[in-house]
């Protein structure tokens, strides 16, 4: 969905259950969903938002935002999902 054409429709919503991606590492994410669209400075969470590129200076909100709290092991120990506004 990330690599769709710009603009490009898209039915994400947030994972119903989002337990089997507790334990992941960092380096199985980036390998699944590439670079985070976001790094939090405060607790180096990553977040991804999961919609078709849109054109620069255009904003949008509804699409799923996947957020993945680590671990000292840098293991996924939280996983919190919302749409945008």
């Amino acid at each position: 969905m990330r690599a769709l054409p710009m603009s490009t429709p898209t039915n994400a919503r947030c994972p119903s259950d989002t337990a089997p991606l507790i334990g992941l590492s960092q380096n199985q994410l980036q390998v699944a969903l590439g670079k985070p669209d976001f790094i939090s400075e405060s607790d180096q969470s990553w977040t991804y938002f999961f919609r078709s590129p849109v054109p620069r200076h255009q904003f949008g909100g509804g699409h799923p935002e996947l957020s993945f709290a680590f671990g000292t092991t840098k293991r996924v120990v939280n996983v919190t999902c919302h749409y945008s506004r």
